[in-house]
């Protein structure tokens, strides 16, 4: 049990990294719906996280990679 949330913390914890990184360093690619978008769903892993929801906190997790994803950048996990 324990292993399993190192590894989800390491998941939620690098797709945060990575839309830290794209809000504030990739600022002239990221503008207008599209950086709201991130904001928002980095404010929504931020509230689960919060409230100690891990589940809920994975689960935005994967909706803020999609986002990056969505918004132009890399695939950030394989699977």
């Amino acid at each position: 049990m324990t292993h399993t949330l190192r590894a989800g913390a390491g998941y939620v914890d690098t797709v945060c990294c990575a839309a830290e990184h794209v809000l504030t360093r990739a600022s002239p690619r990221l503008h207008g719906e599209y950086r709201h978008l991130v904001e928002n769903a980095m404010r929504e892993v931020r509230a689960a996280l919060g409230r100690h929801d891990f589940e809920l906190a994975w689960q935005r997790t994967e909706v803020l990679e999609g986002t990056l994803a969505d918004v132009g950048f890399l695939p950030l996990t394989s699977g």
